[in-house]
């Protein structure tokens, strides 16, 4: 997969769920997880001027976001943001 423009494919990190006494109690749940590592990124957007946008981060990035469309391939869960999502890089 290539992300285009302005757009960024994160793999999201699924952690298991465990109890203070050790229990799993959610087992690879991705529910509230905002968190992922950027395995593709656009160019960025084209400016009026003609030049394109920075972008916030690049390919191998771990990234925090918020939103984003949820969408699974192979097994695997892939969430495809914008520029706007991303609210840090680690």
């Amino acid at each position: 997969m290539r992300a285009v423009e302005d757009k960024i494919i994160v793999e999201q990190e699924i952690k298991d769920e465990v109890s203070d006494s050790g229990l799993i109690t959610e087992l690879g749940s991705s529910k509230n997880q905002n968190r992922g590592t950027v395995i593709s990124r656009g160019p960025g957007a084209i400016l009026p001027s003609g030049q394109r946008a920075s972008m916030p981060c690049d390919e191998g990035d771990e990234v925090i976001f918020s939103g984003g469309t949820l969408i699974h391939v192979d097994g695997k869960e892939f969430i495809f943001l914008t520029t706007g999502n991303i609210l840090a890089r680690l």
